[in-house]
């Protein structure tokens, strides 16, 4: 039964599915190339132009990916087809002039193979183009037309058997896999709900005690031991403003690659469920925005006059963010469950805060309608609405009744107990937040119901329905429009060189010396020379770490790959059946290992180019002699390749991303001082600019998402579990603190001016923090010099270690002031406001939150 159930869910995995599409479209249109019908009119690379178009051009397997896929590889076809004729026309069969007009060829792709867009272009083109000069060296452009027709045609015919292919094996089109997400997300957000609830009105076996305020410092605890996750923060949210210098020390401190430091993989490991849902729910968001690029490739085909309305896709799912943004807020209060829990509301101020249990369970209410992703209408939304606004209004007087009672309690008032502040600050927080939440999921039903809209709009719109997809035949010639802007950069401009000066070497013999010889030009053209060419442009990547992994990965792969491609010539020679299931078989299993482990899809390629090479291209002719100078010629590729890459201008990305992430670690300083003009703006009435805190938050996120892909697409998987990923996620743990601290100080919990005793408990907590941010803006500062040199050049960061020791001697002063300060106001209040409490209750002013 196990195994029965495992085997079950192999087959049923999207990996198994994958595989087994692309190997039967492979296998299947290489059959072409076996049948002496169409051997005259395609390319023996049929099986690798399919599995090509699948592989590598399709950026995502659904309908949309592969369709664009297709139209690029059909477009690059015809541009070789244009760019082979224009060189064998200038050449007219000189073989010296082919290689110098190749050359500037080659120079215009390689350009764009600087543009992220249009890099595709840059390396498929040598594909089709490569192949087609070679076989023509010597050769006259009347005389090679043939040979041109064929590749056109092959090119084409492998877009169209990958779409055919993806229409009929496990078809999966983008606007469902769109949907679907939208349903997933609604029954996580469910779950989320529910654990919230589970934790706010659930008793905890356990209650804490803590009546002294240096319960809340620790003084004695290890700094070494402290982690973003820990539990023995103070779930408060009158402290998040004060704790933010320690938040950042906790997050600084996995510079030093402690891997038990990183944030979020702590919050993980420690089994917290909501961040988890959180962390799923935003994987899901970012792999559907990256869809949604697609989609315009993807029309309507049923029926083919309705127009999906693509551009309002975008901002659902922005809205989705939002709100998974304020539930990983609420978060942050509820998952600390030492010091809020509704019973403890109700222990200490008798009044039971039922309400906001309603507002919880509508949000998973509406979330429940969701999932039905045309079920928004303008009337259920106004419904929804009207709910809302009852159930907050509820909340409100539940919660001014907590504040009543209280500022009424003595127990309030006492020195040492700040239990009863921490909940009732939790409870304000709580409060702000699922009101956020309220407001952003109807934002999100807003997003839903225009799309709706426009969708019924759109229902005869054939020609936005298929149009879109023609904007590909602009994009390489847009990608021209960057080149003056990105070749000025020296790591670009030293790759071009390099890059050019490989392919002038390479390309000498079969090109240039083949002119002069006969059997040179035999040996060249009949045995493999072109896929020196072809592994150089796969190969030859801008970064030396990823063009060393894979020349290594590639030349060892190469010999197995080989070996088992004779060994099927040798068996069985002319068995076409025969010969295609074993091609389906090995295919099958590189794809499978490769789904599995994406780093390393791209060592799947040279077994798939290895077994399709040997087998179909001399396919009644083998021998060994073929099999063994495609492998040495594989083999002077990836040498070629490492040695340019490591000798030549070596270019680290690594480097590049350290200084990046230093560079993202330095604006954190410099938001930390806009984020001190803006505090200064709420409680000490100073001018502030909102909108560069704005524009600082967006530069460091952007230089995060830099950093992401740089890591995904020029790095080797080994730098994946590297202090890099592990900065990432110290930078963004940082900004999200510092988005919390924003929305808090946007919440103006003290009005600008006042005149009220809280004014001047304020003041001196100010001057504290003050005193602070220099000491945070010099963490950061060193921080990001010190993780600029690789792990093993770093040296021990004692500035550093000292600084973080002066931060938390600046919490623990900010702290002691701020109860101290608190202690004097209650004496104030006590005895100048308490005997009127009952009369005026709604004429305080509350120090931290004004309700309107």
């Amino acid at each position: 039964m196990q195994v029965s159930n495992g085997l079950r869910m192999i087959v049923e995995s999207p990996q198994f599915r994958k595989s087994l599409r692309i190997t039967i479209a492979a296998a299947a249109g290489n059959l072409f190339v076996f049948y002496s019908v169409f051997h005259n009119y395609i390319e023996c690379f049929l099986g690798i132009y399919i599995y090509l178009v699948l592989v590598i051009v399709a950026q995502c397997e659904q309908l949309g990916g592969v369709i664009q896929a297709a139209i690029r590889f059909s477009y690059i076809a015809g541009l070789a087809s244009v760019l082979a004729i224009i060189a064998l026309g200038i050449a007219q069969g000189s073989g010296v002039a082919l290689y110098f007009v190749a050359l500037v060829e080659f120079f215009l792709v390689s350009l764009l193979r600087l543009d992220p867009k249009v890099r595709g272009y840059g390396i498929s083109i040598f594909f089709l183009l490569g192949p087609t000069l070679m076989e023509s060296v010597g050769l006259h452009l009347s005389q090679c037309w043939q040979t041109i027709y064929a590749t056109l045609l092959s090119a084409v015919l492998a877009g169209v058997i990958a779409v055919i292919a993806t229409v009929f094996i496990f078809p999966e089109t983008i606007r469902s896999k769109l949907r679907s997400a939208i349903r997933n997300m609604s029954c996580q957000v469910e779950d989320i709900i529910q654990s919230l609830d589970t934790k706010l009105f659930t008793t905890p076996s356990y209650k804490p005690i803590r009546n002294d305020v240096t319960s809340y410092i620790e003084p004695t605890t290890n700094i070494d031991a402290i982690t973003p996750m820990d539990k023995k923060q103070t779930p408060s949210f009158l402290q998040e403003a004060p704790h933010i210098l320690l938040q950042l020390w906790r997050s600084l401190a996995a510079v030093f690659d402690d891997p038990t430091l990183r944030p979020l993989s702590v919050a993980l490991d420690n089994g917290d469920f909501i961040l988890k849902k959180c962390a799923i729910i935003n994987a899901t968001i970012r792999n559907s925005m990256r869809l949604c690029n697609f989609l315009y490739y993807e029309p309507t085909f049923f029926p083919p006059w309705q127009c999906e309305p693509r551009e309002n896709w975008m901002p659902i799912l922005q809205q989705w963010q939002q709100l998974v943004a304020h539930l990983e807020s609420l978060n942050q209060v509820v998952r600390r469950n030492e010091c809020f829990h509704t019973e403890y509301l109700s222990e200490s101020f008798g009044i039971p805060v039922s309400s906001i249990r309603d507002a919880l369970l509508y949000v998973k209410e509406r979330m429940h309608q969701l999932k039905s992703f045309h079920s928004v209408s303008s009337s259920v939304q106004s419904h929804s609405e009207q709910v809302a606004n009852h159930l907050f209004e509820r909340i409100y007087e539940e919660f001014a009744k907590v504040r009543e009672q209280m500022w009424k309690s003595e127990i309030f008032y006492e020195e040492k107990a700040v239990d009863h502040t921490f909940r009732y600050s939790a409870l304000a927080f709580l409060v702000v937040e699922l009101r956020a939440t309220h407001e952003s999921l109807h934002a999100l039903e807003d997003a839903m119901q225009s799309f709706s809209i426009a969708y019924h709009e759109q229902r005869f719109s054939i020609a936005k329905n298929w149009l879109p997809m023609l904007d590909e035949f602009l994009l390489p010639f847009r990608g021209y429009t960057s080149v003056p802007v990105l070749i000025k950069d020296k790591d670009n401009f030293q790759y071009i060189i390099k890059f050019m000066l490989a392919l002038a070497i390479i390309e000498f013999p079969p090109l240039f010396v083949a002119q002069f010889s006969d059997s040179a030009k035999s040996f060249m053209r009949n045995e493999n020379d072109i896929y020196v060419l072809i592994y150089v442009a796969i190969l030859f990547w801008q970064s030396k770490e990823l063009s060393v992994f894979r020349s290594l990965l590639y030349f060892s792969i190469t010999f197995v790959a080989s070996a088992l491609a004779y060994a099927a010539t040798v068996f069985t020679p002319n068995h076409i059946y025969g010969l295609t299931l074993w091609l389906a078989l090995w295919t099958f299993i590189g794809l499978l290992v490769g789904t599995c482990y994406p780093a390393y899809i791209m060592g799947t390629f040279p077994l798939a180019l290895a077994q399709f090479g040997i087998i179909s291209c001399d396919y009644n002719k083998y021998s060994f002699t073929y099999v063994a100078s495609r492998t040495v010629c594989v083999c002077i590729a990836c040498g070629v390749v490492f040695v340019f890459s490591t000798l030549i201008w070596p270019y680290s990305v690594a480097l590049k991303c350290r200084k990046m992430l230093s560079n993202g670690l330095t604006q954190l300083g410099q938001l930390s001082q806009l984020e001190w003009q803006a505090f200064e703006c709420v409680f000490m009435g100073h001018h502030s600019t909102p909108s560069l805190v704005k524009q600082k938050m967006h530069s460091i996120a952007g230089i995060l998402s830099g950093v992401r892909m740089l890591v995904q697409v020029e790095l080797t998987p080994n730098y994946r579990r590297s202090s890099i990923p592990t900065l990432v996620d110290v930078i963004g743990f940082c900004l999200r603190r510092y988005r919390i601290v924003t929305e808090i100080v946007d919440m103006k919990p003290l009005k600008e001016n006042s005149t009220c005793d809280m004014y001047q408990v304020f003041t001196e907590l100010v001057q504290h923090l003050e005193n602070s941010i220099a000491h945070v803006s010099e963490i950061f500062l060193l921080a990001s010099e010190h993780i600029i040199p690789p792990s093993k050049k770093r040296k021990k960061p004692v500035e550093l270690l000292k600084y973080l020791t002066i931060l938390r001697k600046d919490k623990e002063d900010i702290l002691f002031a701020y109860v101290q300060g608190r202690q004097e106001l209650f004496r104030q209040w006590h005895s100048q406001r308490l005997d009127k409490l009952a009369q005026r209750k709604d004429s305080l002013e509350h120090p931290f939150v004004t309700w309107k």
